[in-house]
């Protein structure tokens, strides 16, 4: 009955939870204390700063958010082809892709662009993205940022990537690195910054755990984890975006043990195993992170042999998508799985 049960719970947790708008008008997605994500479209964005803000909704009234409760505001409109290009620049570096025509755009726009708020979110993104692509001025990037910028809604997201370029230059004195993300939750929480990026310090902590020390990383893990879940209390929200980055961390962790695997010449079917248990335990997680482990576990499948598992998964991971970047993402892994290609030639059976 297993399957059953997470089907209907799936379809049910797919119609409590709104679809991100397919409209060009901007949006703000939030999460209440109850747990029920809101998508509300709004006409314009009147105010932002790092605690809060606030928009004109479509009737003409206003709301204020509390920055705390967002997980995504979306202040382009995509029918303006300088929105849209930002828009899809900041998707890119979001989700990791192409970051040669994300980094040409947004270091235009970051001086051009014809709008402060354009040339703002244009830097904030430009400085994230030398920090994911490891450039060597990154630092510098994001400390001008967080001067220039004092009142922007991305100072927490700098906080967390000065908190990723220190952190790994600790090397292998993990207990360092990691000490890093406590800080940036200091940080974060005094700015009073989204739920999602102070939980996002457990996803980040565990990646520079695993990239020293991969068999240790449950001491940072376990105890990270413990003390957030301090945090949340009573709040269900906070409790559903902290289980989405508990996911989120257990799956690097699962990939780095797959890649482990397939380096030595093996299927990696440990790894399978266990991020099937992330996935039969994600029935009412976000969407995101259920598209993103039904992905991961397509991608698994496939390389373990397994083309009608992998192709199942990857079109629900194709279906729970909320957003452009992870819809493509399933498309182009399910190219894969019709190629003659896709899986590489490792040995027909388990071997652990």
């Amino acid at each position: 009955m297993r399957p059953l049960r997470r089907l209907l719970l799936g379809l049910l947790f797919c119609l409590l939870i709104p679809r991100l708008p397919a409209s060009a008008a901007p949006f703000v997605r939030w999460i209440d204390e109850k747990g029920d994500v809101h998508v509300d479209e709004v006409r314009e964005v009147l105010a932002e700063s790092p605690s809060e803000t606030r928009v004109r909704m479509p009737d003409g009234s206003e709301r204020t958010v509390p920055m705390a409760r967002v997980i995504d505001l979306v202040r382009e409109n995509d029918e303006r082809e300088e929105e849209r290009s930002l828009l899809e620049a900041r998707r890119d570096v979001a989700f990791g892709v192409r970051a040669d025509a994300a980094r040409k755009t947004l270091d235009a726009l970051a001086r051009d662009g014809s709008l402060p708020w354009i040339r703002e979110y244009a830097a904030a993104t430009r400085a994230i993205l030398a920090e994911r692509a490891r450039e060597e001025d990154a630092a510098a990037r994001l400390q001008r940022f967080v001067e220039e910028y004092p009142r922007s809604r991305f100072q927490s997201d700098a906080v967390l990537a000065q908190a990723r370029v220190r952190g790994r230059a600790h090397g292998e004195n993990v207990a360092k690195g990691t000490r890093e993300m406590r800080v940036a939750l200091d940080r974060i929480v005094e700015l009073e910054g989204p739920l999602a990026l102070r939980f996002r310090t457990l996803r980040d902590g565990t990646e520079i755990a695993i990239a020293y020390q991969p068999e240790n990383y449950t001491y940072f893990f376990g105890a990270a984890h413990e003390g957030l879940m301090k945090k949340v209390e009573a709040d269900y929200g906070a409790f559903v975006l902290l289980e989405a980055e508990s996911k989120w961390a257990m799956l690097l962790v699962r990939l780095r043990d797959a890649e482990a695997e397939v380096a030595k010449g093996r299927r990696p079917f440990g790894a399978l195993a266990e991020v099937k248990k992330l996935r039969d335990g994600a029935d009412l997680d976000l969407p995101e992170v259920r598209s993103d482990l039904e992905r991961e576990l397509g991608r698994l499948m496939l390389q373990c042999g397994d083309k009608e598992g992998a192709r199942g998964a990857l079109e629900s991971a194709r279906d729970l998508a909320p957003d452009p970047r992870r819809r493509e993402a399933a498309v182009e892994a399910l190219k894969q799985v019709e190629s003659e290609q896709a899986a590489p030639k490792l040995p027909a059976g388990p071997d652990r």
